[in-house]
């Protein structure tokens, strides 16, 4: 048989190219449909042309039919032409079918049906990011000066307790403590642990803060320059304010090597000072109630992991900007979503709906279902979604504060924050958890934020079909291996 012969006779009779061209988009298929069998970037690489390899062999075998089916009916071989077309209809058939059983197995979601976006909540309300956190690195806790006194210092019982009797107890949760700064060459409050930011009540528009937080020396170290020593309940010496804008920051005595960093920022008023400090101390006292009264290391990590949940079905949101830090934001969010993924969260003006800051956390989760889980934003970012967002924090990575670098400082934009969920399982769809408006105000005016986070897309909501049944798609599966050796 000669060459030219055997060509002719393979395009006359080709079914074996048929096979082979769905046995082709068949591989091509798995990939898209099981992504988890790839590396994501490669996964995502190879998509486009895994498509056009799929697209390539559907044409290959349409030409190659058309050419036989054409011979055939040139040589009036009109049934020939018939059988020929009829086997190529019914192999492409069985394609499709094991792309059915495929995508049975991947459980791809139905396609979603394009809608007109509903809001999650009904009206765009503005909120204040005035805030109380509940977290233990909460950055400001609203205190009363009421019965406080002006010329001494308050008790402080339990940590008294805690100092004479039980000094390693006290110990742990001093090193436990979250820190803002953990830098070893940085003196400030920033950088010790416990750190609290206290806000009496005023009077005058103009807020006054009370910084906290716990020192504890050792190896012959030194409070800092310029601290006054005091012990609870000591008088407050007179003449305190001499030389200065507003009191000097105070050191209370725990008794041994421990102290109470104290430090009022506001207005040069020693009695308003002094009956703040003693409101701070008076909190901070009362923060360590159930540690005096238990002192133990369990009671330790149950202060420190405090409203690590919350009853709840929906998910929440908290933001708060304390006065002394004009621009700076905090914020926790309160979620389940009851699987393994991610959740994205973006900042967008409300005006044009451009996209100011995005983060990424990893979802905490459980299965039940009134249960919802604290997320910090943004201590509890990873190395890697820090390494990928382009946008230079002027804050370390340990200190919980972020900003919006859009627009001018000292003038508000409305914001709307929305909370998304990115499932682990790349066959569900993201979805959205939460919209919460608020009225913030920018840091800088000096550069723009620049988002490496895509923003999602407009929320769709899928058409409700009905879902195979799971006995069956768990049978694919199991028969799955067996169908593709």
């Amino acid at each position: 048989m000669t060459p030219h012969r055997s060509i002719r006779r393979r395009l006359i009779v080709p079914n074996h190219l048929h096979v082979a061209c769905g046995a082709a988009a068949l591989l091509c298929c798995i990939p898209l449909l099981f992504p988890q069998i790839l590396p994501e970037r490669a996964a995502a690489f190879a998509a486009p042309y895994l498509g056009a390899g799929i697209l390539a062999c559907m044409l290959f075998s349409l030409a190659v039919m058309l050419i036989a089916v054409g011979i055939r009916l040139s040589r009036l071989r009109n049934l020939g032409a018939l059988g020929q077309l009829s086997l190529w209809a019914v192999l492409w058939c069985c394609t499709f079918g094991g792309f059915v059983l495929l995508a049975l197995a991947a459980d791809v979601p139905p396609p979603a049906v394009p809608q007109k976006e509903q809001p999650i909540q009904d009206t765009d309300t503005l909120h204040s990011a005035n805030e109380i956190l509940h977290g233990p690195a909460g950055l400001l806790y609203r205190i009363s000066t009421d019965d406080m006194p002006e010329d001494r210092l308050v008790d402080a019982p339990n940590l008294s307790a805690l100092e004479k009797g039980h000094e390693d107890i006290l110990k742990r949760y001093i090193d436990l403590s979250p820190r803002w700064r953990p830098a070893e060459n940085d003196d400030t409050f920033h950088s010790k642990p416990g750190h609290l930011v206290l806000m009496p009540p005023t009077s005058t528009g103009t807020p006054g803060l009370v910084h906290a937080a716990f020192r504890r020396l050792v190896g012959g170290e030194k409070l800092p320059e310029g601290y006054v020593v005091l012990k609870p309940g000591d008088a407050v010496p007179a003449g305190l304010t001499d030389g200065h804008k507003q009191i000097p920051d105070l050191a209370l005595d725990l008794g041994r090597d421990h102290y109470l960093l104290m430090a009022w920022r506001g207005a040069p008023h020693m009695a308003t000072a002094v009956k703040s400090v003693n409101a701070a101390i008076r909190a901070v006292d009362e923060r360590m109630r159930p540690l005096a009264e238990n002192p133990t290391y369990e009671t330790v990590l149950r202060m420190l992991d405090i409203n690590k949940t919350l009853p709840g079905n929906s998910a929440e949101m908290l933001l708060c900007s304390p006065p002394a830090q004009e621009g700076c934001y905090q914020a926790e969010f309160y979620a389940n979503p009851h699987e393994a993924g991610t959740l994205q969260i973006f900042f967008r003006r409300l005006e044009d709906s451009s996209t100011l800051r995005t983060f990424t956390i990893p979802a905490r989760y459980s299965d039940k279902p009134n249960e919802l889980f604290r997320h910090d934003l943004p201590g509890s970012m990873g190395e890697w979604e820090r390494a990928h967002n382009k946008l230079n924090n002027i804050f370390d990575k340990d200190i919980p504060l972020f900003v919006l670098l859009e627009g001018k400082g000292g003038q508000y934009i409305d914001v709307a924050v929305e909370l998304w969920f990115q499932p682990d399982a790349a066959a569900r769809p993201r979805r959205l958890l939460l919209r919460r408006c608020y009225s913030i105000q920018p840091y800088s005016a000096n550069r723009k934020a620049d988002i490496d986070v895509p923003a999602p897309e407009e929320q769709e909501k899928p058409a409700v079909t009905p879902q195979p049944d799971s006995s069956l798609r768990d049978n694919i599966r199991k028969l799955l291996p067996g169908i593709m050796s």
